[in-house]
């Protein structure tokens, strides 16, 4: 009979201990509440390791899915994603035809002015990206030297912050710039000997999945360190509880199990 009794409470209390994480409500109750709105959010998955198709299985994943997939669970929402081109997010999104966008975007002013963003969730530099065996220029400076003469080629992804600093930061000429809808495609060209440098920020640099080891990052940082966050609709109802998620993520060291995960060794911006 004792034994049946003990039995009995050890049920009881592993059932006290199960059923409050589905009948209780949202764990963390400190948090908004968006009550399982779907969150529509574009993605272009071309861009390791923040969003990319698992070879293995062709499944869309990395850091940027993890972090909102815990960001929906941490204030009630459901994302629903949808995959489209790195021009098109940023339209989509301007226009409202998608809630959100991610793809390791710079928070910079311009974007400012027609985005809202949330709390930026890395940090991190920007760097020329050439092939394993580049030797002939060390910076987009001696680039621009070297290609008047031998007819190099800077790729930059449309509408991206590379494009910005090709074309406004340093004035590579016109002529010696190639402009590439997809991150991927721009990677791809760059493989073949199709352009001879591009633009990628520090850790995307560093993670360009199969075949790294024929890339290097060439010469100094281009510019200061830059947060990195979510983009939004101007008004976006959802703006300032993703930007609640991602502080209590930073504030219990999640968003650093994240970073250890898919191995980022840059300091948040704060």
């Amino acid at each position: 009979m004792l034994k049946k009794t003990l039995t009995l409470i050890s049920f009881v209390l592993l059932l006290a201990l199960v059923v409050p994480s589905f009948a209780a409500g949202p764990v963390y109750d400190e948090l908004p509440d968006l009550e399982g709105a779907e969150v529509v959010i574009a993605m272009e998955n071309f861009y390791t390791p923040y969003q990319f198709n698992d070879p293995r299985s062709e499944d869309p994943i990395g850091f940027e899915y993890d972090l909102v997939n815990e960001i929906c669970n941490r204030v009630n929402c459901t994302p629903v994603y949808e995959q489209t081109s790195f021009e098109l997010q940023l339209a989509g999104v301007q226009n409202g035809d998608y809630d959100a966008a991610l793809n390791g975007l710079f928070i910079t002013e311009e974007r400012q002015e027609n985005f809202d963003f949330s709390a930026p969730y890395l940090e991190s530099g920007t760097f020329l990206l050439g092939r394993a065996d580049e030797d002939r220029f060390d910076s987009i400076e001696s680039f621009i030297e070297v290609a008047a003469d031998e007819d190099l080629l800077f790729g930059v992804q449309a509408n991206s912050f590379g494009q910005v600093i090709a074309t406004d930061f340093y004035s590579v000429p016109e002529d010696n710039i190639v402009t590439f809808e997809e991150f991927g495609l721009l990677l791809q060209a760059l493989s073949n000997g199709d352009i001879d440098v591009m633009v990628a920020d520090a850790f995307a640099g560093e993670f360009v999945g199969v075949g790294a080891e024929n890339f290097k990052l060439v010469g100094e940082q281009l510019v200061d360190s830059l947060p990195i966050g979510i983009i939004f609709t101007q008004g976006s109802p959802y703006a300032e509880a993703f930007t609640a998620a991602i502080d209590s993520m930073r504030a219990d060291g999640y968003i650093d199990y994240l970073y250890y995960k898919w191995s980022i060794d840059f300091q948040v911006a704060e």
